[in-house]
């Protein structure tokens, strides 16, 4: 799933989206002769779900009878058969890439590093720039590609640095020490892929959460309406988050013997 994906998913959540076939266009509309569209759409944003534009997202500038213009030219023309969405101006797509990154950018992932090399000659290594919380150390049976990585145990991790409690026979000299460890997906654009190892529901959830807390931010009065929604994403969110997060996750548990 790519972020311009998510948004998508999350509008559906969230705000009024009209899924339909175009019957044509050029790169800056959308036509579409089977509907009329109204102005809640200006301001809105819009999905190419398929043909030549596929996975392009953006802002819709305006909107007449079944004709909507786009904020940004295509690469290509909008013809006859694509599939596409357009979504109301509750949450502009800029506030639903917000907020989806906004969960991206603290979302827990496993991640890897392999730049130490084993030496006979010490037990404490100084960890890379960005590795903390190590769930798993591995070195490499083979010098070159493949490296085949085995599992090793009895290690610990302190602060900066990870110790080795094995005895190292020499010929794991100069061999791959692969780490893995809990790290941030990150922020990332409409193309780019969300990492499989984030669960789209808790994302979803979470993201709605987001986006209601700044339209009541915004609006800077009382809004019972987005109160009740907003209260109903938490509930949501603290129930996505128990599948998020389980024995199922992606995060390996910590592999650890100490000595």
């Amino acid at each position: 799933m790519k972020l311009a994906d998510a948004t998508l998913d999350l509008a559906k959540h969230i705000e009024e989206v009209t899924p339909s076939v175009a019957t044509g266009g050029s790169t800056t509309t959308i036509i579409d002769s089977t509907i009329t569209i109204p102005n809640e759409y200006i301001g809105g944003s819009y999905w190419i779900l398929s043909g030549a534009n596929a996975g392009k997202c953006g802002a819709i500038k305006n909107v007449s009878g079944g004709a909507v213009t786009l904020d940004v030219a295509l690469p290509g023309a909008v013809v006859a058969g694509d599939q596409y969405a357009i979504a109301v101006k509750d949450f502009p797509l800029k506030l639903l890439r917000m907020a989806v990154n906004a969960i991206l950018s603290t979302y827990p992932i496993a991640k890897f590093d392999e730049t130490l090399v084993a030496n006979v000659q010490i037990e404490d290594y100084t960890l890379p720039t960005g590795v903390s919380d190590v769930r798993r150390m591995e070195i490499a049976s083979n010098d070159t590609a493949p490296y085949s990585f085995e599992v090793v145990h009895r290690w610990r991790e302190y602060p900066g640095k990870i110790t080795y409690y094995g005895d190292y026979c020499g010929d794991d000299a100069g061999k791959k020490i692969r780490l893995t460890y809990v790290g941030h997906h990150g922020e990332i654009n409409d193309a780019d892929e969300i990492n499989n190892a984030v669960n789209p529901n808790y994302l979803r959830a979470a993201a709605s959460v987001v986006l209601w807390r700044n339209m009541i931010q915004r609006t800077h009065k009382d809004n019972q309406v987005a109160m009740d929604l907003f209260n109903e994403a938490k509930m949501l969110e603290a129930q996505a988050i128990m599948g998020a997060f389980n024995k199922e996750s992606a995060l390996p548990p910590r592999d650890v013997r100490y000595r």
